[in-house]
């Protein structure tokens, strides 16, 4: 429970978010109400700089598979800045340890369920994109597809309960 703050990106932000905190006043439930709000619209800012700098390198490609990969990346995207910004919310609200370690933890979760779910998406794009360039690539055929494409997705989901524990604080090592 004590790795809360440990992660430095969010503690760097909720340490500079102290200096402006005499402001708004005392309230601690109005200050969280704020950062949320304000992560939302670093979010949707955030989506359309990356997302736009990222297409237009896409279309300079011959291929389609990387605008099918930038146009799933809008949810992700904004779901793990909105989640960061719940992250720090959490921590002004200054729960009770244990209360705070389940909803840090559960917000973790959040974002990398949001993440695999991405990755699989796109690496069944991208599967299917190489299974039907044959002159380019021998290995994945419309034969071994579904074979490549279910190993990639028990891969992810591995890497997905690897990471939950992570979140949870379990040790991986035991």
């Amino acid at each position: 429970m004590e790795n809360i703050h440990k992660t430095p990106f969010i503690r760097w932000i909720y340490e500079h978010y102290l200096t402006w905190v005499d402001v708004i006043g005392p309230n601690k439930y109005l200050h969280a109400l704020i950062v949320a709000v304000v992560f939302m619209v670093i979010a949707k800012i955030a989506d359309i700089m990356i997302c736009g700098i990222l297409a237009k390198a896409a279309a300079r490609t011959a291929t389609k598979v990387d605008d099918y990969v930038i146009g799933r990346l809008h949810k992700p995207l904004k779901a793990t800045v909105v989640i960061i910004g719940l992250s720090i919310s959490t921590l002004l609200l200054e729960l009770p340890s244990l209360g705070q370690y389940v909803v840090i933890s559960l917000l973790r979760t959040i974002v990398i369920f949001v993440w695999i779910r991405f990755a699989i998406q796109i690496s069944g794009d991208i599967l299917s994109y190489i299974s039907r360039n044959r002159d380019r690539f021998d290995l994945v055929q419309a034969s071994t597809l579904p074979l490549i494409s279910n190993l990639t997705n028990i891969a992810l989901m591995a890497l997905a309960v690897y990471a939950v524990m992570l979140a949870w604080d379990i040790n991986v090592t035991a």
